[in-house]
C-alpha cells in the first residue's frame, strides 16, 4: 500500500481524535475518533498501515485495545517517549498490542541524548 503524505487539522480533543491518512480515497473525515479509526482498519483489507500521531491518540488506542481504565490510559500517555514506535496487529475479529514505546531507530549509544519524553 502506498501511503501518501497527509496532514489534517485536529478536530476536538486531541486525546479522543486522530488525524490520519491511508490514502486519499479512504481518509477518515476530520473528527473521527481513535476507536472509529481502529475499527475501520480492522474491517479493511489493509496489510500494513502507518499512522503518525502525538501521544494522546496513541495512548487512547492502546487503552481501547487493552480495555484499560481512564487513569491507566493517562499513565500510558505520560510514559510515551518522543518518536517512539507502537505497533498493533489486527484481524477481522480483534486488535492486539504488538509493541509499545520502542525506539529501535535510537538504539545506538550516540543517540542516547536524543531520547526524550513529551
Amino acid at each position: 500500500m502506498n501511503l501518501p503524505s497527509c496532514s489534517k487539522p485536529w478536530s476536538g480533543s486531541a486525546s479522543r481524535n486522530l488525524s490520519w491518512c491511508l490514502d486519499r480515497s479512504r481518509a477518515a473525515p476530520p473528527g473521527q475518533t481513535v476507536i472509529d479509526v481502529l475499527e475501520h482498519l480492522r474491517q479493511s483489507d489493509a496489510q500494513n498501515v502507518l499512522l503518525i500521531s502525538s501521544g494522546g491518540p496513541i495512548a487512547s488506542a492502546i487503552g481501547h485495545v487493552l480495555a484499560t481504565p481512564t487513569e491507566a490510559t493517562v499513565e500510558l500517555d505520560m510514559r510515551l517517549r518522543n518518536s517512539s514506535v507502537t505497533e498493533f496487529t489486527f484481524n477481522a475479529r480483534r486488535h492486539a498490542l504488538q509493541t509499545y514505546n520502542t525506539l529501535p531507530h535510537l538504539d545506538a549509544p550516540e543517540f542516547s541524548q536524543w531520547i526524550t519524553h513529551a
